[in-house]
Formats: C-alpha cells, structure tokens, sequence
C-alpha cells in the first residue's frame, strides 16, 4: 500500500505557488518631461568648474521700441534689459541589489541587467519630472477657488491671463490628475457654445490614461499626479507655462570603469559584487537641476485635490 498524504503542499511535494509565465508592472505615474519650448536647456556642468549654471534673459527681439528723435539731436541710450536664473545641479541615484540566490532562481528576468538599465532611465526621466512638478506651485499669484473643482471658465481665464502677459505659444498646461479629469467633465457636460461644437473638445474628453491628452485650445495639455499640493493639502496646484518658464540642467557623471559601469543615456550605471556577502548591487548615478527661469511666463491654479 502506498504513503497517502494529507496535504501536497506542507509536505514538499507541490510549491504553495507557481509563478505566471510574465509579470505585470505595478502602477506609475506616465508624465515624461516633453520637447517644449517652456523648458530651457542650460547645459552640462561637465567641465565646468561649478555645478551651478546661469541662464540669462535678454530684452532683445524688439522688446525695446525705438523713439522719435528730433533731427540732429542724439538718440539716447537705452540698456538691455536682463534677467537670469541659476541651476544648481545635484546627484541622484536609484539602487537594486541581488543575492546568488536570488538571481540564480530568477526565471523572469527580473534581475535582467538590461531591464535594470531600462529601469534606472525611467527613474532618471521620473526624477526630473518631480523636480518640474514641485515648481507648478509658485508661478505669480495663483487663480482658482480653493475646494473647488477645475473648470473650464478657470482654464479660459488662465490662458487670457497668459495672453495678456505677452506670452509666445504654443502654451503647456500641466496639471494634476485630478484637475485635468475635472476639465474634461465640466467640458463634456456643462460647455455650450463654440467650445462643444469643435472636434478637439470631443478628442480631449474622449482620452484616457497616459501623460498627454493632446491640444485643446492651442495648449498642449499634460497630467501628472506628482504636482504638489496646496493650502494644506487641501487643493493640489497645475500650471500654464510659456515659452522659457522653467530652465533645467544636468550632468553626465564619468566613466572610470569600463567593466563595470556604462551609459543609459544621461545615466551612468554600474554594478558591485561583493563576493563574501555573494550579492551583486546595481546603482544608476544621474545629475540633474531645475529653476524656475521667469515667473511671468508661468501662471499656477488652484484647485480641488482628491
């Protein structure tokens, strides 16, 4: 007669469970930081001899206009008005370690070195989006009514606002999850007149998911659920930004060892074994800063968090 057992699984003749043939990424946050014209490269620091740099603004493409001038008389003088903003680049890392043990019982790939470089690239993207984020808050005088929902006339008065400040588009409007969602409920059920007759209203209320929910009054229209909140937490904060808002830089840290590290893009990545301990660690090295460049060429709304 045969050994009859009670239960497969407490006596080590089944695995409680059994991994699935792939695994699914756990939720995050989309936004990328896009190719606009409201954010200013400065440049890399490499070589530099400092980690800060100065972007500067001038008063030049005929800001200055020119004055009558009586025949004979001289022209007076007129300075070029300027401004300038500073960089100040800071380290960031994001590290993953992983026994033996670990990796050699990985049949997923999950401690893939190349999905490691793809991870820390992503980090690095994050990275510089919450640092874009954290300023959507300090843009002039915020508008907007506390505890109360975005809408549309809040957005209309936003981008008069931005015109009337003389701002060059196309503009970008960043905005929380939340206040972005709102937008396109009040669109879709309270707008009248021109606004629900054009096809764009219809395409920017039909999207879902993602970053970028296309262009809707000449705005180019992003989400975010990284944007900070406001008035004790009690709004969250979006932003219309002009050409030259916000200035960025960075820096490429240096490649000393070739074996071990390599380039993913801006991000230097390498890794360290510790044969007693039988434990490989990965690290992506990124240098990166942001400023807010002109504080005009911005405008922040308030609006009801979740």
């Amino acid at each position: 007669m045969g050994e009859t057992y009670a239960s497969l699984l407490s006596d080590g003749h089944r695995l409680s469970q059994v991994m699935a043939a792939q695994w699914q990424y756990l939720l995050n946050d989309p936004f990328r930081l896009p190719a606009h014209p409201a954010f200013v490269y400065g440049g890399r620091v490499n070589m530099r001899e400092s980690n800060v740099v100065r972007v500067r603004r001038l008063g030049l493409n005929g800001r200055d206009r020119m004055q009558p001038r009586a025949d004979g008389a001289a022209a007076g003088v007129t300075d070029i008005a300027r401004g300038y903003a500073d960089v100040t680049v800071s380290a960031f890392a994001l590290a993953r370690k992983a026994t033996d043990l670990a990796k050699l019982t990985d049949g997923l790939g999950e401690f893939d070195a190349a999905l490691l470089a793809e991870d820390f690239f992503a980090s690095y993207e994050g990275a510089l989006v919450d640092l874009v984020a954290n300023l959507l808050d300090t843009f002039g005088t915020p508008i907007g009514t506390s505890g109360s929902n975005m809408s549309l006339a809040t957005f209309l008065a936003g981008k008069q606002v931005m015109e009337v400040a003389n701002n060059r588009g196309p503009l970008l409007f960043i905005g929380h999850t939340q206040a972005v969602t709102d937008l396109q409920n009040d669109i879709a059920t309270a707008s009248a007149g021109a606004i629900q007759w054009q096809a764009q209203s219809g395409e920017f209320v039909s999207r879902a998911g993602g970053a970028y929910k296309g262009s809707f009054l000449e705005t180019e229209i992003y989400q975010t659920s990284r944007s900070p909140s406001m008035n004790a937490g009690a709004d969250v904060a979006s932003a219309f930004l002009g050409a030259g808002a916000i200035a960025w830089a960075d820096g490429v840290s240096p490649l000393d060892f070739p074996s071990d590290q390599v380039y993913v893009g801006p991000v230097l990545m390498e890794r360290n074994r510790d044969s007693l301990g039988a434990e490989t660690t990965y690290v992506g090295h990124a240098n990166m800063g942001v400023v807010e460049l002109d504080d005009a060429a911005g405008l922040t709304i308030q609006s009801d968090a979740p």
